[in-house]
């Protein structure tokens, strides 16, 4: 049996009351227990983002194929705008695209969605093909109209969907009371009563608390769980605390929890105090987690429901679970769960209230008995059985059905050429092309999924070198020629908003937008953006929206986090920029793929930090190795003048953050020790590096003992290594690290910064040693216990030599990954995380002023005053530590205020400067993490004139903090 569901009820607000939740428990009461049904669900593509999370909520209990959207024509809800032509054609929609589907069986989740939002849901029309079932909750807007449907357009469409209700093949009601409802109110319809039970995760709160040390409350206490609208019935409670007995007011307090606006819970605090009732008895819990809500049950001496009608009761059942004894109103359902006439009360007697609550509170047989007997009620209501009476009531339609028509011929469903539902006068008046196009959007994507590879960046501009190295060397070898393999393989372009296109498996140049095919998102397919899409965010977030909408995956490939850890090391625009691409990232992607497994470990880490709110596939793969696909031999041994003096080798661009800077002073501290050491620098100029090239180009010891080459082919870096004793790589930080793989290839000693990434490349590496990151001392003592260790014959370069993969490997480990599913791990949200945005990215910017106990860190001077990069006025790099247990950004709220900053002042005599510059954490700072950032010196700062530089921290509009780092200039 195929069963369709509306998923609307899990896009508006209705996913977090009740009916949302209940939904929910049966879909997957209904996937654990019946294998032999396969579920579809569909959701309304005009709300997309709230699409995007309710199938992030679903996916555990649907097949990926099986999760579909549709598209309504967007309005404002029927008791706005009433009951227009859009919302007549949106419901016609709906109907195509369930008989398009063709399931055995559509089930309308919750049939009153729509009245304040714009959901369109499921109500049968004249012409369906297939059999369609509601879910009827409670009728308690028609029973209480004055406090629920306040006005003409309230009631007419309210009354519109529950009319709705005759048309219904089958209405599945959550209890006997709800069915007795329906049936008082429509007469003959079909109606059975499917119950509920506790959901999965308050049942494993449950097991968790009771194997958990006993917490005895310090007060016993009587427990209201829910909300605080008029049917609640809530202002009962202190009436009837009031009547107690002195002695049990003065023993017990009441507790209500739930998520309480704030006017409401003042109103009722004011009927407390009304009562003469004391002030510290009345507690309130606010926004509580399931583990809380058990706990808070399991404390309890009473619960109390006081309301004035519920379609069924889940408080009471839960308390009954916990083994906490129900005072119920008598009404609504709630008798029916509680089964117990000593524990029901009348809800409009404070009286009968106060009764119940002083035998259940006072007198140990009675509670000894009602607390065995509801532990044996409770087992009456749950999930299974709830699945096994939908199945069941469903089938035995379906056959009953099936036996009346006999063999009579139907119309073939999703068929029809124009279906009744259609032919409708306000449909057909509506403009056609309106209509049209919003019943094509609402019949099922067909197409097979794609791999989509990205790399828009490359084809503008391929500089050979870094990413654009590396996506052209994948891309050379996934599209190098035709292939019959699956998914099908489309290279594509988008260098702004009007879209994204297919670029034809050609990677040198960019496609010709006036022929490209423009490409659209399908379900199933994978996005991989390969390339460094940082500045396209205009023409990526709608593609991206679309796509995920559709159950697309996104795909991220992250290189490296340096721009956020080391920006002082950067070209200024690019941290905010890459800052920007990791928000869009993290909003959209459903995966992340590195390029080592030190970079995933680090990208798990900060979504742990910043408790991010989605579940994400993490993933790496090995770049691969030009030596590999070249099989280059190896270097020819090292001649006696090599041997005399140690040489040591170092490439890769010269950049900042590579560490040069590091290596010079380390290299001059034993040139000044009277070593012949040599170091040989192989790497061209790249950003920022004017103050270095001049100290190389400056140096005495150049072309001595201080070589570099600017630039040189693949023979003469093999002849490189092959003269040298060991590679030297000093980087503040990396994603990968190729010199060290090309050095374990050869067979030569690595002495590295002790960052991840250097350890993780280095396992290959015969010989390894690791000194601390930007530290010139600890380099220098490294180089001297190799020169020392190496004259004492100590170093060998002899054994097995590691396999790295070329690049042909390179690209199917990242396929295997990306198609094939071979994820390193998944990162899981914290608890409560269920149907935030795909907008929320979890903690990214300061809500509150940090208190002056929490102001834990550490700063120090990496590099001292110096030109910034372009002659661009003075600046000094300091490392800032976060020692504190809390997530820093420099953001902050709407008005600026907050945000965490490096502040620099200067001082004078003596004097504090008023105005300080600012460096910016471009996204946040983790607790424990260290980041790297250029202080600008103010433009009045002059050096030589007995000025000093005071650093510290601060946060926007609230204060300095103590513990300054001062440095004369």
């Amino acid at each position: 049996m195929r069963l369709w569901f509306d998923g609307q009820c899990l896009q508006t607000a209705s996913k977090r009351r009740g009916i949302g939740r209940y939904a929910l428990e049966l879909i997957k009461a209904i996937a654990e227990n019946h294998g032999n049904v396969e579920m579809l669900i569909s959701f309304n593509a005009a709300m997309p983002v709230a699409a995007i999370s309710a199938r992030e909520a679903v996916r555990a209990w649907f097949q990926p194929q099986n999760i579909h959207v549709w598209h309504s024509v967007r309005d404002n809800g029927e008791i706005f705008d009433g009951y227009k032509d859009q919302r007549r054609l949106s419901e016609a929609a709906i109907v195509h695209h369930v008989d398009a589907l063709a399931p055995d069986f559509a089930i309308s989740t919750s049939p009153f969605e729509g009245m304040v939002d714009a959901a369109n849901p499921l109500l049968k029309l004249p012409g369906c093909n297939v059999p369609f079932a509601s879910i009827f909750y409670d009728a308690i807007p028609l029973r209480f109209p004055k406090h629920y449907l306040p006005a003409a357009t309230h009631e007419r469409a309210y009354s519109r969907r529950l009319e709705a209700h005759r048309l219904f093949d089958l209405n599945l009601c959550i209890s006997e009371f709800s069915r007795g409802e329906l049936l008082d109110i429509l007469g003959d319809v079909t109606a059975v009563n499917i119950s509920a039970g506790i959901s999965d995760v308050f049942g494993r709160a449950l097991a968790e608390d009771a194997e958990a040390e006993s917490n005895t409350p310090s007060m016993p206490y009587v427990l209201y769980v829910g909300g605080l609208d008029w049917r609640k019935n809530v202002g009962l409670l202190p009436e009837a605390f009031a009547l107690l007995d002195v002695s049990l007011r003065d023993r017990f307090r009441l507790i209500l929890a739930g998520d309480y606006p704030d006017a409401a819970l003042a109103e009722i605090k004011q009927r407390w105090r009304s009562h003469g009732l004391r002030t510290d008895r009345l507690v309130c819990h606010r926004h509580v987690s399931e583990a809380d809500l058990v706990r808070l049950y399991r404390g309890a001496s009473l619960l109390v429901q006081p309301s004035f009608m519920e379609g069924f009761g889940l408080t009471a059942l839960e308390a009954m679970v916990c083994g906490t004894p129900v005072a119920a109103a008598r009404a609504g359902a709630l008798p029916e769960v509680v089964g117990d006439d000593r524990l029901l009360f009348d809800p409009c007697s404070a009286v009968e209230l106060a009764r119940v609550m002083t035998r259940a509170l006072t007198d140990s047989q009675f509670r000894s008995e009602i607390i065995e007997s509801a532990a044996a009620r409770a087992q009456r209501f749950n999930w299974t059985w709830t699945a096994d009476m939908v199945v069941t009531a469903l089938r035995e339609h379906l056959q009953a059905v099936s036996t009346s028509a006999g063999d009579a011929a139907s119309p073939p469903v999703g068929k029809a050429a124009l279906p009744a539902y259609a032919k409708q006068s306000s449909v057909l008046e509506t403009d056609r092309e309106v209509a049209a196009t919003t019943f094509a959007l609402s019949e099922p994507v067909t197409e097979p999924g794609r791999l989509i590879v990205d790399a828009t960046s490359t084809m503008q501009s391929d500089r050979k070198t870094g990413i654009q190295r590396v996506v052209n060397k994948i891309c050379h070898r996934m599209f190098a020629e035709p292939t019959a393999t699956e998914p099908p393989r489309v290279l594509s372009y988008c260098d702004g908003p009007d879209g994204w296109y297919d670029a034809y498996g050609v990677i040198d140049f960019p496609p010709d937008k006036a022929v490209a095919e423009r490409l659209h998102p399908r379900p199933g397919d994978k996005i991989l953006m390969l390339d460094s899409s940082w500045t396209f965010e205009k023409g990526q977030a709608p593609f991206f929206l679309s796509a995920r909408l559709r159950g697309a995956e996104i795909i991220t490939c992250l290189y490296d986090l340096v721009p956020l850890r080391t920006p002082a090391f950067c070209d200024s625009g690019m941290p905010p920029a890459f800052a920007s691409w990791i928000r869009l990232a993290l909003r959209f992607s459903t995966g992340f793929v590195c390029i080592s497994r030190a970079v995933a470990d680090e990208f798990h880490a900060l979504l742990r930090a910043i408790d991010y709110p989605h579940p994400m596939k993490i993933g790496y793969w090995r770049l691969g190795a030009d030596f590999a696909d070249d099989a280059a031999t190896a270097p020819a041994p090292a001649g006696d003048d090599a041997e005399k003096a140690p040489v040591f080798l170092m490439v890769g661009t010269l950049e900042p953050r590579k560490g040069y800077r590091v290596a010079l002073d380390a290299f001059e501290r034993l040139w000044a020790e009277g070593s012949d050491a040599r170091l040989v620098i192989v790497g061209k100029p790249g950003w920022g590096v004017e103050p270095l090239l001049r100290r190389i180009r400056e140096s005495p010891e150049l072309g001595r003992r201080l070589i570099w080459h600017k630039g040189v082919d693949d023979a003469a870096l093999v002849r490189l290594y092959g003269e040298a004793d060991a590679l030297v790589a000093a980087s503040h930080a990396e994603g990968f690290g190729l010199p060290i793989v090309e050095a374990a290839h050869f067979g030569k000693p690595v002495i590295a910064s002790d960052i991840p990434v250097f350890r993780e490349v280095a396992g290959g590496v015969g010989e390894a040693a690791f000194f601390e990151v930007g530290s010139p001392a600890a380099l220098h003592q490294a180089l001297r216990r190799f020169i020392a260790h190496s004259a004492n014959g100590g170093v060998s370069t002899d054994g097995p030599r590691p396999k790295w993969p070329g690049w042909a490997e390179s690209a199917a480990e990242l396929e295997a990954v990306v198609v094939d599913g071979n994820w390193y791990l998944t990162y899981e949200p914290p608890e409560g995380a269920a149907y935030r945005p795909i907008t929320d990215i979890g903690v990214t910017a300061m809500s509150r002023e940090i208190g002056e106990d929490e102001r834990q860190f550490a700063l120090k001077i990496v590099e001292d005053v110096a030109p910034g990069p372009g002659g661009d006025g003075l600046r000094i790099v300091v490392a800032l530590t976060n020692l504190s247990d809390q997530v820093w950004s420099s953001a902050g709220d709407e008005t600026g205020r907050l945000g965490v900053k490096v502040a620099a002042r200067l001082r004078a005599g003596g004097a504090l400067a008023d105005n300080a510059s600012r460096s910016l954490i471009p996204f946040v700072l983790t607790p424990g993490e260290t980041a790297f950032l250029a202080v600008q010196l103010p433009p009045e700062a002059r050096l030589g004139q007995g000025m000093s530089l005071d650093i510290t921290i601060m946060q926007e509009g609230c204060a300095f903090w103590d513990g300054s780092l001062v440095t004369a200039l």
